[in-house]
């Protein structure tokens, strides 16, 4: 069992093309520091009655909302999310702004120090209210809260064999160097999750009092390629691991993991006596 115990690094990407056959995104870019984060996805339902009972519920969704509080944007900075003009370091509020859909990123952090991740596909910001008081001897301040309201993406995606559009996804960060700047180099969809894995973990070797080794990699999935006579390991030189194996007769093991879209893991140089 876990806990949530913070939240950063909040991104946006600006949603340029959604339609039937594709969905792309602008760079991404970090908005704030972010404070609090609240994600609502409710579900209405409503009763269908006949002779005097209810015999059916219908289930729909409701509007899902997002709510970020955040230090205070600069107003050109604001303009960009809202869809305003600007000039110079001005925002311009007018009756017609532009219509502009984000994709939005965020991190958060459990309480046993693994960080899970979180991609919103498509959003539409809403202009904050403003509550400020006048300056006193204390040290409260006001932060700034940034709601949007989430919608499903045009375009459809290939979801377990089906497909459909998509709302948001969330994924735990997996063992690989660089993860979190993968995570963020690109807005993150179904179809990117594959390349965010960065590098992958060094596999790791035990053995028992039978001489026996077991090679591992923390990075799920990941394939090991091991060789016994002292040369570099690969994919194509060496042995697949697939099991424990003797070592009785070996003197050194070396070892690499690959997996698809991750850079291969060092080698890992294992002296069995």
């Amino acid at each position: 069992m876990k806990a949530y115990r913070g939240v950063d690094k909040f991104y946006v990407a600006e949603v340029l093309e959604d339609n039937e056959t594709e969905i792309k995104y602008g760079v991404p870019y970090n908005v704030s520091a972010v404070q609090h984060v609240t994600r609502e996805d409710p579900e209405e339902s409503a009763k269908v009655y006949a002779d005097n009972k209810a015999v059916i519920v219908v289930k729909g969704e409701g509007s899902p909302t997002a709510t970020f509080t955040t230090l205070c944007l600069d107003p050109v900075d604001l303009a960009k999310l809202l869809g305003h003009a600007t000039k110079g370091s001005a925002m311009i509020a007018t009756n017609r702004p532009k219509e502009k859909y984000f994709g939005i990123m965020y991190r958060l952090k459990n309480s046993d120090g693994s960080y899970e991740y979180v991609a919103i596909a498509k959003a539409k910001f809403n202009a904050p209210s403003e509550d400020v008081e006048t300056e006193n001897d204390g040290t409260d301040v006001t932060l700034m809260e940034l709601s949007a309201n989430l919608v499903g993406t045009v375009h459809e995606f290939e979801i377990g064999g089906v497909k459909s559009a998509y709302k948001y996804l969330k994924l735990k960060e997996e063992v690989g160097e660089n993860f979190a700047e993968n995570f963020f180099k690109e807005m993150q969809t179904p179809d990117t999750l594959d390349t965010v894995g960065g590098k992958v973990a060094t596999p790791t070797a035990s053995k028992d009092e039978s001489n026996m080794l077991t090679l591992t990699s923390a990075t799920t999935g990941a394939k090991i390629y091991y060789t016994t006579d002292d040369s570099e390991p690969s994919e194509t030189n060496g042995s697949l691991y697939t099991t424990s194996f003797s070592v009785a007769d070996i003197t050194t093991v070396k070892a690499v993991a690959y997996k698809d879209n991750y850079e291969p893991s060092d080698v890992l140089e294992y002296t069995t006596v």
